[in-house]
C-alpha cells in the first residue's frame, strides 16, 4: 500500500513539471486566430462611412413674418337702453339673432305719454283761440285810437297781451314736440346691423333710462377688427410702407395656430408708442362673412414685415453652432464633408435663409453631424424634414452621391 501511494505521488509530480515546462516554453508573441479575426473586423469597421441624412441648398424668396397676440374687437358695439321710464311691453327679437339697422326691437307702454300729448294739444287749441281773440281786439283798438276814442296806453296793453298769448302758444307747441319725442322713445330700434346678445330684462318689468345693463347688446360682426401690439423696434419697417401705399399682409390664426381664420391687407397703427410696454398698437380690418371670428376672441396674429428676395435657403436641421459661429457640413463629390461658415438672415420653424460660400444644389448634412469632423466619409441614408414646407418656404431635399 505504501509503495502504491509513493508511485502515485511520483506520477503527480512528473505531470506538474510537464505542465510548467509547456507553459514556460510557449511563444508569447504569436496571436491567436480569434484575436486576429477580431482585429481585422475592427479595422474594417473604422473605415466604413458614417450614415447621415442630407438636403440640398435652394434659392427662393422668404417672407419675414413676426408673431403677435391679438384680440378680436367689433368695429361697433351698442348697449340698448331705454331713454324713458316705463313698463316693457314687447320684445321683437330672439337672443343671438342678427338684426338689421332700424329694426324694431322693443316697445315700452306709451299710454301715459299719449294722454299727456292729448292734453297739450287741447291746450294748444285753447291758446290759439285766445290769440285770435286778442288779435281782433288789438285791431279794434288800433281803429279807435285813430279816432281818438281810447288812450294809446290801452292799445299798447292789448298789444302786449297779444305777444304774451303768442309766447304761451309757442311754449305749448314746444311741449307737444317734446312729448312726441318722448313718445317715439317708447319704440326701441336697432341703431346698427349686427348680432344681438342675451336679453337683460323680461317683458313686464319696469325699466328706467338709468339702468346700467340696458336691454341687450348689439355688436357688428362683419367686418370685424383685430387689435394687436408689436415692439417699437419694428416701427421703421411699418412706416416705410406707408409712403409707398403698400400694406403688409396680416394673417389671423386660432389660439393654437392649427387653423388660419382670416387674412387682411387693411390695417392702421396707433398715433403713439405705449411708454409702459414699448410697443405700438395696430388694428387690422378683417372680413368675417363666415363668422369665424367672435368679439373678444383670443387669436394669434402674423404680420409680414418684409420679403427676402432670392436668398439661399436650407433646412433648419442643417445649421450648427461652433466657436467660429454658425456653420454647416457640405458633402463633396468624394462623399467627404467639409465645414462652411454661414450667416443667418431669417429663420422659420423648418427653414433658414443664409449667406455663405454655398451654391444652389450643394448637399448638406441635416442629421448625423454629431459623429462627423472635417474630412469624414459619409453615406446618405435618406432625407429628413420636420414637415412639408409651404410654397414660399420650399427647400428641396435629396440623397448625396455615394
Amino acid at each position: 500500500m505504501k509503495k502504491l501511494l509513493l508511485a502515485l505521488l511520483v506520477i503527480s509530480s512528473i505531470a506538474v513539471l510537464m505542465v510548467v515546462y509547456v507553459r514556460d516554453n510557449t511563444p508569447k508573441d504569436a496571436p491567436s486566430e480569434a484575436s486576429t479575426k477580431a482585429s481585422a473586423t475592427e479595422k474594417t469597421k473604422g473605415e466604413r462611412p458614417t450614415p447621415v441624412f442630407t438636403a440640398t441648398v435652394a434659392r427662393d424668396d422668404m417672407p419675414v413674418w413676426i408673431d403677435a397676440l391679438g384680440r378680436v374687437t367689433p368695429r361697433q358695439q351698442v348697449v340698448l337702453r331705454s331713454r324713458i321710464d316705463g313698463e316693457l311691453q314687447k320684445l321683437h327679437f330672439n337672443e343671438g339673432q342678427f338684426v338689421k339697422k332700424g329694426q324694431l326691437l322693443a316697445e315700452i307702454d306709451p299710454r301715459a305719454l299719449q294722454t299727456q300729448l292729448a292734453q297739450q294739444k287741447a291746450q294748444l287749441a285753447q291758446q290759439k283761440a285766445l290769440l285770435d281773440n286778442a288779435k281782433r281786439d288789438l285791431k279794434r283798438y288800433d281803429s279807435l285810437l285813430e279816432d281818438d276814442a281810447i288812450a294809446a296806453q290801452q292799445r299798447d296793453t292789448q298789444r302786449s297781451l297779444v305777444a304774451q298769448t303768442q309766447a304761451a302758444l309757442d311754449n305749448i307747441q314746444a311741449q307737444i314736440k317734446h312729448t312726441e319725442l318722448q313718445l317715439s322713445y317708447t319704440q326701441i330700434h336697432a341703431p346698427l346691423a349686427g348680432k344681438i346678445g342675451f336679453r337683460q330684462v323680461d317683458v313686464g318689468n319696469q325699466i328706467k333710462a338709468s339702468d346700467a345693463n340696458g336691454l341687450a347688446t348689439i355688436v357688428e360682426i362683419d367686418p370685424i377688427t383685430v387689435i394687436f401690439s408689436l415692439p417699437e423696434i419694428h416701427l421703421p419697417q411699418l412706416q416705410s410702407q406707408l409712403p409707398l401705399g403698400q400694406k403688409m399682409a396680416v394673417e389671423i390664426w386660432n389660439a393654437d395656430k392649427s387653423q388660419r381664420l382670416a387674412t387682411s391687407n387693411d390695417w392702421i397703427s396707433d398715433n403713439q408708442v405705449d411708454a409702459a410696454t414699448g410697443s405700438i398698437r395696430l388694428k387690422a380690418f378683417v372680413s368675417n362673412a363666415q363668422q369665424q371670428l367672435t368679439p373678444n376672441q383670443f387669436v394669434q396674429v402674423r404680420l409680414q414685415l418684409d420679403t427676402l428676395k432670392q436668398v439661399l435657403i436650407i433646412p433648419s436641421q442643417a445649421i450648427l453652432y461652433g466657436a467660429q459661429g454658425d456653420y454647416v457640413y457640405r458633402v463633396n463629390a468624394d462623399n467627404k464633408v467639409e465645414t462652411i461658415n454661414v450667416k443667418r438672415l431669417h429663420s422659420t420653424t423648418t427653414q433658414i435663409a443664409i449667406e455663405g460660400a454655398l451654391n444652389v444644389g450643394d448637399i448638406l448634412v441635416t442629421d448625423g453631424s454629431d459623429r462627423l469632423k472635417p474630412g469624414s466619409l459619409v453615406k446618405a441614408s435618406g432625407t429628413k424634414a420636420d414637415k412639408k414646407p409651404s410654397a414660399s418656404e420650399s427647400t428641396s431635399t435629396q440623397l448625396s452621391k455615394e
